[in-house]
């Protein structure tokens, strides 16, 4: 009968070296996540730090750009004020000739019938049945 209080402190042992087994099993397979995720995590960055080196040379190349056009669209000017001082440019645009529409009839005339009503009428009832 000694026996019985050893078997149950090997009882105890054994459950606790399998509990510790399930547990690490369990650990490994996290720290496994954990370390791919990790990866995922710099790889984002790297592309991220990829990215923002790409904006800031598009950033960089508009910021070379624009004070060109700038300056070229400043130069034209002065050669346009230049020229118009020196009055080899005329100042005054020519425009088309306009026509004046045709004056509005009396109140009287507005009210009469046209004369070629029936005609009217078949181009319309034509027009109508197409």
């Amino acid at each position: 009968m000694l026996w019985r209080p050893y078997a149950f402190v090997v009882v105890i042992i054994v459950g606790l070296m399998l509990s510790f087994v399930f547990i690490n099993a369990h650990y490994q397979t996290v720290k496994q996540n954990y370390q791919t995720l990790k990866q995922q995590y710099h790889a984002q960055l790297e592309a991220a730090k990829l990215k923002q080196q790409k904006i800031d040379a598009l950033y960089h190349q508009l910021d070379i750009q624009h004070p060109e056009e700038l300056s070229d669209a400043k130069a034209k000017i002065t050669k346009l004020n230049d020229a118009v001082r020196a009055s080899t440019i005329s100042g005054f645009a020519s425009t088309p000739f306009v026509r004046h529409p045709k004056p509005l009839l009396h109140r009287a005339d507005m009210m009469k019938s046209p004369q070629d009503l029936a005609k009217q009428l078949e181009k319309i009832i034509s027009v109508y049945e197409r």
